[in-house]
């Protein structure tokens, strides 16, 4: 997850790079259940290995704009986006 920011930043516009980010995002971002959106929890992550959800990921680029650049961090966003609406 450290190495987030970093893979993001290499987001160019590019086919080559867009898909290693999207590979990178589905290996670690979960994808809704099927009451997505339905019911809410804020209980917390037992285990630190486990999966990101789709707003989580959206949370993590916003703060991590500064470091990888708007474009990038504006593209990341619209993957994240994607996982949270049609995964």
């Amino acid at each position: 997850m450290r190495h987030l920011p970093r893979i993001v930043s290499i987001l160019d516009g590019q086919t080559d790079p867009k898909n290693l980010v999207r590979s990178v995002f589905s290996s670690i971002v979960t994808t809704p259940s099927q009451a997505f959106g339905s019911v809410t929890s804020n209980l917390p992550r037992v285990r630190q290995s486990e999966l990101l959800t789709p707003v989580e990921l959206m949370v993590m680029l916003h703060e991590s704009e500064k470091e990888i650049g708007l474009k990038s961090a504006i593209e990341g966003a619209h993957f994240s986006f994607f996982f949270r609406c049609f995964s």
